[in-house]
């Protein structure tokens, strides 16, 4: 009996040493630009600051995820000098980008089983929601 135990014992103690390997083992992005290049969105496109600041002022402001097209878009182009129809196609493109080259794996790792080739790439909303809390949770 004293056996059993010691090697249950013992093989909980590996699962937390694995667990602890994995944590340490995939570092997560600090900062929004990070995640968004490491989801496979390139600075060099417009919508990669487009959705910087989106992400930002989802992370300062967490309700303004429930007014994407009056709140959201409206201010993203006002900062960019921009239209919002511009900014939001600009962002879309950018998701897709990151959803066609992106790694399947980094996709899972931060959005789970909400991502699937068959479903395509989420909305621009839901996906600035998701890096905000990403980041948030980071924090």
């Amino acid at each position: 009996m004293k056996e059993i135990l010691q090697r249950i014992s013992d093989l909980e103690a590996a699962v937390q040493q694995l667990q602890q390997h994995q944590s340490a083992t995939a570092p997560r992005p600090v900062s929004a630009s990070r995640l968004l290049l490491e989801l496979g969105i390139p600075d060099s496109l417009k919508g990669h600051g487009y959705l910087l600041e989106a992400i930002a002022l989802s992370v300062r402001e967490p309700s303004i995820k429930y007014a994407v097209c009056t709140e959201l878009y409206p201010q993203v182009a006002k900062a960019a000098g921009t239209t919002a129809s511009k900014a939001e196609r600009c962002m879309r493109n950018a998701i897709e980008v990151a959803f066609d080259r992106a790694d399947l794996h980094v996709l899972y790792r931060y959005f789970g089983n909400t991502v699937s080739r068959e479903k395509g790439k989420p909305p621009v909303s839901e996906f600035v929601a998701r890096c905000a809390a990403i980041l948030r949770d980071e924090a």
